[in-house]
């Protein structure tokens, strides 16, 4: 009886140390205490990347938790694009989103960004701004983006790409904040 509870006592250890392990093989660590974090490279790798700056300061994708980091969907056949990045931390407020959703992205090229439900735009960049609650500024029929897809690997699940935009607050009418987005890109598997 004893020998069993060794053999599972064993077997929890090298679970638990094989899990993380693997956690920290796949989410390298953020410093935010420096203020220069460094945007990743544009990669078309599959590398799970995603940053850009944000009103002229770097904002990457970070979780220092179970939450992933970067969700992403790619439909091959319509073309259909979800990225969401987020930037979370334990103990913290101040949590942020970003999404990227596209239509039509079935080859790399470049992607007019604007109003969701325009017909001149290939899709729409929004940020969820620490403490915010919902999706609440957004390219619209005033402020734009553009989504420049570099690679697209069916094969291998990936989509790499770099983007820019303006983000205003969701009612137009409402004169608000103005979050500029640029030197955005990303490198994910879907």
């Amino acid at each position: 009886m004893k020998k069993i509870n060794i053999i599972s006592l064993l077997l929890l250890i090298s679970a638990l140390l094989t899990m993380n392990l693997h956690c920290e093989k796949d989410d390298p660590q953020v410093d935010f205490t420096n203020s220069q974090n460094q945007l990743p490279p544009i990669t078309t790798t599959g590398a799970n990347t995603f940053g850009c700056t944000v009103n002229g300061k770097n904002w990457v994708a970070y979780t220092d938790y179970s939450f992933p980091k970067l969700r992403t969907f790619y439909d091959k056949k319509s073309g259909s694009l979800d990225i969401v990045a987020d930037r979370r931390r334990k103990n913290q407020s101040g949590n942020d989103e970003i999404r990227i959703t596209g239509y039509g992205v079935l080859i790399p090229g470049k992607y007019l960004l604007g109003y969701y439900l325009s017909t001149n735009a290939r899709g729409y960049i929004s940020y969820a701004p620490p403490n915010s609650m919902a999706y609440t500024y957004a390219t619209n029929n005033t402020y734009s983006g553009e989504l420049n897809v570099l690679y697209i690997d069916t094969i291998h699940r990936t989509i790499s790409g770099t983007f820019k935009a303006q983000l205003s607050f969701y009612d137009t009418t409402i004169v608000d904040t103005i979050y500029n987005l640029e030197s955005g890109r990303f490198d994910v598997k879907y």
